[in-house]
């Protein structure tokens, strides 16, 4: 039996404001203080898009290779929670911002297409504590790119290390904050198992998964608990599942919604969004080199480790110093082993900053020169390290 396994994560764009009215986005505040007549979904209230959230989806769009296009439109997705005032939610059904798209893997190569990239606004936040709710709209109206993956990853790794790579590549750029913790990144996971060959079966979903340890944990045990339901006999229900993350499995919330059931139409109180590709042309030209590129690049030298090629993609003052002394002490083991661990022993012992040595690239190439040319004794060279890191 194969897994099959598509990811839809909701990234909360790094703005001042929100989606579609001028609150404030500031996390932690008192509840239902950064509320308007917008994002609570008063009668009349008028909403107005948000041109750095749309810029913010752009930048992303073209650093995962989609397509941004030059003319999208909002729907309005119907449903109701306590958290949703308005009853519905302002989103891109017809018309995303961003079509198409991929990242590679550094570990295996494997490129995991994505469907599409759409705007939409967030909901609310519901606390239960005993038998009352309370509802909070501060998150309601926050902005979100939605980036939906086609079904093609095979396991929970497989998704831990896309999931990784995706949220670095978007904090360099300044999209999202990526924390977590406070839900500037959610996931939710879709899972089917079907035989090699045969067409894919029915899949369940589980959904706000709130760590990446949770989305590898949560499909590998779907996969698992779909598995032994074929295996005697019975056939997949269509649902929305919780995982439970301490109990470390899951349980059916509610049978899955359809298409239909959201009565999708075009938003009346929007126009349609023109980008001006002048403008993504120049973020294009601005783009610095993204992680995807960065491990692809060096999991190509021989001795780079994956693991290796993924720190140093998020230290760039540690790649930099890796690049220049690669260039003259081709060497890259030798060199991993005094970047990654001599001189973060000495960082610790020192309580300097790990990733932000105190030498230059210049300074550090040079003394692995003379480790790997002239086999200078360890000792001297371990001397030297800390000596240039003082």
């Amino acid at each position: 039996m194969e897994t099959v396994v598509g990811l839809e994560i909701h990234v909360e764009l790094k703005t001042e404001s929100k989606m579609f009215c001028a609150c404030q986005t500031r996390f932690g505040m008192p509840p239902n203080s950064q509320c308007c007549p917008v994002c609570m979904g008063l009668p009349g209230a008028l909403p107005t898009v948000n041109q750095k959230a749309v810029e913010l989806g752009a930048l992303a769009g073209i650093a995962l290779h989609s397509q941004v296009q030059a003319q999208s439109r909002f729907d309005r997705k119907q449903y109701f929670y306590p958290d949703l005032p308005k009853g519905y939610q302002i989103t891109q059904r017809m018309h995303p911002l961003c079509i198409g798209g991929f990242l590679s893997l550094p570990d295996s190569g494997k490129r995991i297409e994505i469907e599409e990239m759409h705007l939409e606004e967030d909901a609310g936040k519901i606390t239960h504590r005993g038998a009352s709710s309370y509802v909070d709209l501060n998150r309601c109206g926050l902005p979100l790119l939605e980036i939906v993956t086609k079904p093609m990853l095979s396991n929970g790794q497989e998704a831990y290390v896309f999931l990784n790579l995706l949220r670095d590549t978007l904090m360099m750029l300044g999209v999202t904050t990526g924390k977590m913790q406070e839900g500037a990144l959610r996931v939710d996971v879709n899972v089917s198992v079907h035989e090699a060959g045969t067409p894919l079966g029915d899949r369940t979903e589980m959904k706000n998964l709130s760590s990446f340890k949770a989305v590898r944990a949560a499909i590998d045990h779907e996969a698992a608990r779909q598995m032994k339901i074929i295996a005697s006999g019975e056939k997949i229900v269509g649902e929305t599942r919780r995982w439970d993350e301490r109990g470390g499995y899951s349980v059916s919330m509610r049978k899955k919604e359809g298409e239909q059931d959201y009565r999708y139409f075009p938003e009346p109180d929007l126009p349609w969004l023109h980008l001006d590709p002048t403008g993504l042309e120049e973020m294009i030209n601005r783009l610095p080199e993204l992680p995807e590129a960065i491990q692809l690049r060096l999991i190509k030298i021989p001795g780079m480790a994956a693991e290796k090629a993924i720190q140093l993609s998020n230290a760039p003052a540690l790649l930099a110093c890796f690049d220049a002394a690669v260039k003259i002490a081709p060497d890259a083991k030798k060199i991993l082993n005094w970047l990654l661990g001599d001189y973060r022993a000495i960082a610790k012992k020192n309580a300097l900053l790990p990733d932000c040595p105190p030498f230059t690239p210049d300074q550090f190439a040079a003394l692995m020169h003379r480790v790997v040319a002239e086999n200078l004794p360890y000792k001297d060279a371990r001397a030297e390290l800390e000596a240039i890191s003082k």
